[in-house]
């Protein structure tokens, strides 16, 4: 497998500043980029182990990173490139490049917030799509003609959920995306696949159990009021969240499909925190597993 030497050549001091360049002191160098209002750093952490008769390599910077075969005694492992979106302090997309396997980028954190790019109006949804495909042709693009790196896949591990406002409960984003769309919220909106084929079966057995399946609105109402749903609900919002029960309560359609049921009634932000007991609901009639944790992978 073609190995990278994340070092330059040129004999320039470390810490030295060039254009958009700083080098730094392990060898490697951060370089910033704009592209599409959004701002890409790109850091590369070199931390070879060398013999004393290789020595003069170290610090060798040039303009273009060098993709020839290091000779030296070095760790493969800890050669790596860390690239971040973001304007504010929190980084809004992380990816990494190990050096043993410089084919794929793993996407370790794709987050939203406002100050994501540079104009700091980032717009949920519209603008996350562009953040996704303008780092994707950053990856093709800008790592290639700059590094002569060729990035095939990019992977992730897909742990996405969201807080039920006013409960302590976490709505995993499988779940959701399994009853809306029939597939997860990466591979939903992003075209991700299943990396593992054991992944890709459960899924394809969860959607067989829930297949067809129809809600009883009498036996689904009985099982809400089992669970005595406003206890974890906060003390403030009792009264309010009491009204918005009842009220959703009778709009249910008796034997509506379960499918059309998430897409048509719990969709709203004030209702929320029932899906956590939708899902436990439906667990128990179907027998449906949640995969909360997966990776995932898109071909690029």
């Amino acid at each position: 497998m073609k190995k990278y030497n994340l070092t330059h050549k040129n004999n320039i001091n470390n810490n030295k500043t060039h254009k958009n360049i700083k080098y730094l002191q392990n060898g490697g160098y951060k370089k910033t980029y704009t592209i599409n209002n959004f701002k890409f750093v790109v850091t590369t952490k070199n931390m070879m182990n060398m013999d004393n008769d290789n020595n003069n390599n170290n610090n060798e910077i040039n303009n273009e990173l060098s993709n020839t075969n290091s000779n030296s005694n070095m760790n493969d492992t800890k050669d790596y490139i860390k690239i971040t979106i973001g304007s504010g302090n929190r980084k809004c997309v992380e990816i990494t490049i190990h050096n043993n396997n410089p084919t794929n980028a793993s996407l370790d954190r794709f987050d939203y917030q406002q100050d994501c790019n540079i104009s700091k109006d980032m717009v949920r949804k519209i603008d996350t799509q562009k953040m996704m495909g303008t780092l994707i042709l950053f990856l093709k693009n800008k790592i290639k003609t700059d590094m002569d790196i060729d990035i095939k896949t990019l992977t992730l591990e897909d742990v996405s959920k969201r807080r039920c406002e006013g409960t302590k409960h976490n709505i995993i984003y499988y779940d959701l995306y399994l009853f809306k769309y029939g597939m997860p919220y990466y591979n939903y909106t992003y075209e991700f696949d299943f990396y593992y084929e054991s992944d890709r079966e459960q899924h394809s057995e969860n959607l067989r159990l829930i297949n067809g399946v129809t809600i009883n609105k009498t036996e689904f109402i009985k099982f809400l009021m089992s669970k005595k749903i406003n206890i974890d609900i906060d003390k403030d919002k009792v009264e309010n969240h009491k009204q918005n029960i009842a009220e959703f309560l009778d709009t249910i359609i008796d034997d509506i499909l379960a499918t059309e049921f998430i897409k048509h009634y719990l969709h709203k932000e004030h209702l929320s925190y029932l899906l956590h007991y939708f899902f436990m609901y439906m667990k128990q009639l179907t027998g449906y597993q949640t995969i909360t944790y997966f990776t995932c992978v898109k071909h690029i």
